[in-house]
Parts: C-alpha cells; structure tokens; sequence
C-alpha cells in the first residue's frame, strides 16, 4: 500500500468505527423508548379517564 492508500485506509476505518458507535447509541436509545411505551400502554387501563 501507498502512504495515500494507507491513509485513507485508516480514515474508513475510523469512519466505520465512528458509525458503529453512532448505532449503538441509537439503538440503546430506541430500546429504553420502547420499553418506555410498553410500560405506559401496560398502564394506560389503570388511569381514570377524565
């Protein structure tokens, strides 16, 4: 490999790293919102309506 191959090499790398972790943050995310939305729809019937 060249110094620029390398580089850019390096570069996706990084950049797939970067994604990865942007998922994994995302998908925690999603999951505590629908385990929050299960537990409120768990729930609704026990509410009084007004």
């Amino acid at each position: 490999m060249t110094a620029s191959s390398d580089g850019v090499f390096q570069s996706s790398r990084a950049a797939s790293a970067f994604v990865a972790e942007v998922r994994a943050r995302v998908d925690q995310r999603l999951d505590a919102i629908l385990r929050d939305a299960e537990a409120r729809a768990a729930h609704a019937g026990d509410e009084p309506r007004a």
